[in-house]
């Protein structure tokens, strides 16, 4: 089996797979679904508003959602 690409919060690590081709050079990569940027090794996440059930009511009310 051949490694297709492969990165590392490790520099030393990410700079041998770059001599060996096979550095995945994306900012960010997807671990487990989860967004992962290894050089900083953080796991940055989109905040999303989750609206409350009145939110919800009102907007089917006002014909928004259906």
């Amino acid at each position: 089996m051949n490694l297709r690409s492969y990165t590392s919060n490790s520099k030393t690590l990410r700079d041998i797979a770059t001599r060996e081709g096979v550095l995945d050079a994306n900012e960010v990569t997807k671990v487990l679904n989860m967004r992962w940027k290894p050089e900083k090794d953080t796991m940055p996440f989109i905040h999303r508003e989750i609206p409350t059930l009145h939110k919800l009511c009102y907007l089917v009310r006002k014909g928004c959602v259906g």
